[in-house]
């Protein structure tokens, strides 16, 4: 009897803590003063979701943790969806966060596990730029608590494939980062950050770097929360020459109906194929070198086509009958060939080395040392041929003061080649330099203008229009916080490089008209787009000052009685700082950071169209990956052989896949000009 009074006892003991507790119940949760400030006062309470949500909030800002726990919790009961835009009550709308006004109180508590699981639960139901934050905060503190090893990322190059080599002098980065112990945060290829709005345990990358001839050495590196860092090398080597071709001998048989020709190609990336007027001559492996012969059904043209590992191709146009090389749109000959000196005199035979060029299928007589040509391709292809009395005559090419490619000394008296030489905006110099045997030198220099077409210049791209901001100031926000900020984004979308935006103005609009009359007016003007954002301020009892910046972008185009296009949706920023001279720096921060999310979210991309499957409808190749979205306008063209554009008409995209999308042709009404085939540039 004794013994199980013992055991009721202790029994009541061990369970007097957890009967007070839930007898004392949650904190009384009346207003609080701290620092002349009252912290808790809600101007009516009816027990209501919003009524918990906006008090809890007040709490947190005074510091009051564990009362503004009670009511984020019991605002979390009532409604627990994290929601931008809630409805209160009849059109009154409030942008709600319960779990992560939660989670951070909760961090803020030092209960960093349970802090993020509530945030990664509001991430998972609304992404927000101050969720992202406090995600990495609580993650990285908890690394820290818990003293992990030492982990690093792991890098995973999935294309292209290593070593690399191509013609091209742009090349796309992908692959994927990983730690799953420690989360990356941060990744960087070729000297570009990869956007990453919050850390991850596996995050994918795919990044279009820039190339230039020879061995590119693009560095990427991927850092993890605890600050360390693992870097690897992608190696992409740009290869610009084609093959050195050598045409030795050309033997018609018009009885037979044959022609024979022999000779002789090089490449130092090895030759991949070799066609004679279409035939395949068989190529095996990838020599550097190799002597051909073959007999081809006679045709008074004959057309050699050698292609390189690299892609690069040389072509070479003889007459079957003369052996004298053919004027044609792939190699012009030339009436004032350039003469090179292989002696101490200038009494030479024709036979003394010259150069023979053209430029993208337009001949340029070599009467002058210097020559000018006008393009709106981005590259320009060169094709000539170095004709000698002896052997082993090199040529060098020079894009200003770059060497692009320099062409070894062949063990053919004459050789052809060809190059590309990719151009820059404006005038590009190209300096060919040919070197004889006895190293007598003799040059000519082309002057490229390149002009932008049409629709890629900044007057064909879309015109966006600002709204004043909506703001909302917490109850202790003594001063705005935030005043000028549409100035400083506007000012930084205008003036990004590449241009992104044909103009950014700010509405002239009263402070109190609504977006839709905002929209309408945009329209009037003339604008494609309008930017309407929102920006809530607050400052805390221990002075840290806060600001949330959101914002959206619609379309002007569409009807008065349909619904708006919503194109960018909800990207924001997040900021906090408890040092009010450090406000302006915070701001132009956060500027720069909403400026490169919005033009991030508003790529220019230039595809195909595949498929016309309606007279009004295209399909286009290029989906989801390019971070295109329904609504987005387009720019339909076709481009003429000089690189220049001319507008067809335009259109607007309605659905999109992952690899295509569909769009609607909107110009012009007669829509059959606009066929399969033809390219589209995003507005």
């Amino acid at each position: 009897m004794f013994k199980k009074i013992n055991v009721i006892f202790i029994l009541f003991l061990i369970s007097l803590p957890l009967f007070l507790a839930v007898c004392a119940g949650p904190p009384e949760r009346r207003p609080e003063e701290k620092n002349g400030k009252i912290y808790g006062l809600t101007k009516s309470f009816r027990n209501q979701w919003y009524d918990y949500y906006e008090r809890g909030l007040s709490f947190a800002d005074g510091g009051f943790r564990e009362k503004a726990e009670f009511d984020l919790r019991d605002a979390i009961r009532k409604r627990n969806e994290d929601q931008r835009r809630a409805r209160t009550f009849g059109r009154h709308f409030i942008d709600y966060f319960p779990h992560r006004e939660l989670g951070v109180v909760l961090y803020e508590q030092g209960k960093t596990e349970e802090a993020i699981r509530e945030l990664e639960l509001s991430l998972e139901m609304e992404k927000s730029a101050k969720t992202e934050c406090y995600i990495d905060k609580a993650r990285k503190s908890l690394i820290e608590q818990k003293q992990q090893d030492f982990s690093l990322p792991e890098i995973t190059l999935l294309s292209p494939a290593q070593p690399f080599l191509t013609h091209d002098f742009s090349v796309f980065i992908q692959g994927i980062a990983k730690d799953y112990r420690q989360f990356v945060r941060h990744i960087s290829v070729g000297g570009k950050s990869v956007r990453i709005d919050v850390s991850e345990r596996e995050i994918p990358f795919r990044v279009k770097v820039p190339l230039i001839p020879g061995v590119n050495r693009i560095p990427i590196s991927a850092t993890n929360l605890a600050g360390r860092t693992s870097e690897t090398v992608a190696l992409v080597t740009v290869d610009c020459a084609g093959p050195m071709v050598s045409i030795d001998s050309v033997d018609a048989s018009l009885s037979e109906n044959k022609v024979t020709i022999r000779g002789y190609a090089s490449d130092d990336s090895g030759i991949a194929e070799l066609l004679i007027n279409g035939e395949t001559f068989p190529v095996e492996g990838r020599p550097s070198e190799l002597e051909f012969q073959k007999t081809v059904t006679f045709q008074k043209e004959l057309t050699l086509a050698v292609t390189d590992i690299a892609g690069n191709v040389t072509v070479v146009k003889k007459d079957s009958i003369s052996d004298k090389e053919i004027s044609s749109n792939l190699l012009a000959s030339n009436k004032n060939p350039l003469f090179l000196s292989d002696a101490q005199n200038d009494c030479l035979p024709a036979t003394s080395p010259f150069v023979k060029i053209e430029l993208n299928k337009r001949e340029a007589g070599l009467n002058k040392s210097e020559i000018e040509w006008t393009t709106y391709l981005e590259q320009a292809v060169i094709d000539g041929v170095i004709d000698s009395d002896k052997a082993g005559t090199e040529l060098i090419v020079r894009s200003g003061e770059k060497e692009i490619f320099r062409l070894k000394k062949s063990p053919r008296k004459t050789y052809h080649f060809s190059c590309i030489s990719l151009l820059n905006e404006g005038e590009n110099i190209i300096k060919m330099t040919a070197v004889s045997p006895s190293r007598h030198t003799d040059g000519l220099t082309i002057k490229i203008h390149r002009k932008i077409p049409a629709v890629e210049s900044p007057q064909a791209r879309l015109k966006l229009a600002l709204k004043d901001f909506d703001i909302t100031t917490g109850k202790n926000v003594e001063e705005r916080l935030s005043i000028g900020f549409e100035n400083r984004l506007s000012a930084g979308m205008i003036g990004h490089e590449p241009r992104r935006f044909r103009c950014v103005e700010k509405l002239n609009l009263n402070q109190n008209t609504d977006n839709e009359t905002a929209r309408k007016e945009a329209k009037r003007q003339g604008f494609d787009l309008i930017l309407f954002g929102k920006i809530e301020e607050r400052t805390n009892s221990m002075e840290k000052n806060s600001v949330i910046i959101s914002t959206r972008i619609e379309s002007t185009r569409t009807e008065d009685s349909e619904p708006s296009d919503i194109i960018v949706k909800d990207t924001d920023v997040f900021g906090e700082d408890a040092d009010r001279d450090n406000i302006h720096e915070m701001l132009k921060a956060l500027a720069e950071r909403m400026k490169l999310k919005l033009i991030d979210e508003l790529p220019v991309i230039k595809g195909k169209i595949e498929e016309k499957p309606k007279k009004d409808e295209i399909i286009v190749d290029f989906g989801e990956e390019e971070k295109i979205r329904q609504g987005m306008e387009l720019i339909v063209y076709e481009q003429s052989t000089d690189g220049d554009s001319k507008p067809l008409g335009e259109a607007k995209i309605k659905a999109v896949k992952e690899k295509i999308f569909h769009a609607h042709v909107t110009k012009p009404k007669n829509t059959e000009k606009i066929q399969q085939g033809h390219l589209v540039i995003t507005k």
